[in-house]
């Protein structure tokens, strides 16, 4: 099938570049050099973001943490209400001691120290968990 004279015109967007029956001619080792160069970049710029995507720092760990005791707290909250005592635990301080990531599941096991205020006085705690990153932020499981 051969091509309508038109199309072996000088396109606009082809920098010099002839379309002739379906190929395109004149790229030349400049246009490969480009495309080269801007494929280098992009890779860049995807391993950068990649990297970013690192284990949770000492503010996401607590607010992660706090996020699931204020779920307790909204529910035990009711109860507290019935009788006349406040039941909601809170994060007075809080230190990520170490994270590595989670062996046969996502997201990276961490290590930490907080100082909670809750129905039974303040207590300094040491626990492990599990932190993953969603949509929403960081989670604890």
């Amino acid at each position: 099938m051969k091509c309508p004279p038109s199309t072996s015109r000088h396109l606009a967007g082809a920098a010099g570049r002839r379309y002739t029956q379906g190929r395109l001619d004149g790229g030349g080792p400049m246009f490969r050099f480009t495309f080269a160069r801007s494929l280098l970049v992009v890779s860049a710029a995807c391993a950068l973001l990649a990297a970013c995507g690192g284990e949770p720092s000492e503010s996401d760990m607590k607010s992660a943490v706090e996020q699931t005791f204020g779920g307790m707290n909204e529910q035990l909250g009711g109860v507290g209400k019935l009788i006349g005592k406040d039941l909601s635990t809170k994060v007075k301080s809080f230190k990520k001691l170490a994270c590595a990531e989670a062996k046969g599941n996502p997201g990276f096991a961490c290590d930490f120290q907080m100082v909670v205020d809750g129905p039974l006085g303040e207590k300094t705690e040491k626990a492990s968990a599990r932190f993953v990153k969603g949509d929403k932020g960081w989670a604890v499981f």
